[in-house]
């Protein structure tokens, strides 16, 4: 009989559904914009639809169907529940697993948050490939991170862990007090820090000499090193994968700054012990960890 390894992912503004083999390779793909407004319920036609399409097209067969999700909140590892979206209305408590297996008539549904879920595809299938412990972080709209031990990912008890968006670190724009990372380095916030409409946007203003603009993604990557020091001291991963729309800016603005103050944060001692490097699966990398989850629930 058949195996279909398929992957999910549900973002703010992106659904994407592809299937592959267990090596994380991708073999076809299907992308969808989600339109916020019509909630968890228009997501949930979108994904009825586009499960239909790929039947219609051949690229799912009869057979075991096993779903691997990357959803965008934290989730009920154990449950296959979704806690929460911080985006789209309709999603709280909702049972996502029994739904998918009723709906799509999933065999299996393997769910993490999207951060875990492509800290998975990076290590198993990217960059990450060969290092363990692997710590990834994700650095887009908002912040998220995970932790991949012996080829898994660390749920902690069941609700996520490595939340690194949320550690509190001296707010660069208002010293003697402490703000969230997400609230200093994700996208949305060097944008409104910066008062620019995007991130593209502040580089270009860093390259014309933009001396507030290069103080706002100076500082967001200082942050994000000094976050990071604190995942050493407490995991000592032996590398950390940068990625999300952020980590794309050059080097000498981003990746080589967040590497110094990791270096000037981090204890002599653990200094030199884990490497950072970008990330390499691109925008396929949440449906890329959504077939290796799926792998997973395969194996019962």
């Amino acid at each position: 009989m058949t195996k279909h390894l398929i992957g999910l992912e549900i973002g703010g503004t992106k659904l994407q559904i592809g299937g592959g083999d267990a090596d994380g390779t991708v073999r076809w793909l299907l992308r969808r914009t989600i339109e916020p407004a019509k909630g968890a319920d228009g997501i949930r036609e979108q994904i009825v639809e586009m499960a239909a399409q790929a039947l219609s097209e051949g690229k799912i067969s009869d057979g075991e169907a096993h779903w691997g999700v990357g959803f965008g909140g934290p989730v009920n590892t154990k449950t296959g529940a979704i806690l929460k979206s911080h985006q789209i209305e309709g999603w709280s408590e909702f049972p996502f697993a029994d739904w998918l297996k009723n709906a799509v008539k999933a065999t299996s549904v393997t769910i993490r948050n999207d951060a875990d879920t492509a800290a998975l595809a990076e290590a198993l299938a990217g960059a990450g490939r060969g290092f363990d412990p692997l710590a990834y972080i994700t650095i887009g709209s908002g912040i998220g991170g995970g932790l991949v031990v012996n080829g898994h990912i660390y749920a902690g008890s069941g609700r996520g862990a490595m939340e690194i968006g949320h550690l509190r670190v001296p707010d660069p724009d208002a010293p003697g007090k402490l703000k969230e990372l997400e609230l200093i380095a994700s996208g949305w916030s060097i944008q409104r820090r910066s008062g620019m409409p995007d991130v593209r946007t502040v580089a270009v203003a860093i390259a014309q000499g933009d001396i507030q603009a290069g103080h706002v993604v100076r500082t967001a990557a200082e942050s994000v090193g000094l976050a990071l020091s604190h995942v050493v001291h407490l995991t000592a991963p032996s590398r950390i994968i940068l990625g999300g729309g952020v980590s794309l800016l050059p080097d000498e603005l981003w990746a080589d700054v967040v590497r110094e103050s990791l270096n000037d944060n981090t204890m002599e001692a653990f200094r030199g012990m884990t490497d950072v490097v970008t990330a390499s699966l691109g925008e396929s990398v949440v449906v890329v960890g959504g077939i290796l989850l799926a792998v997973e629930g395969s194996k019962g």
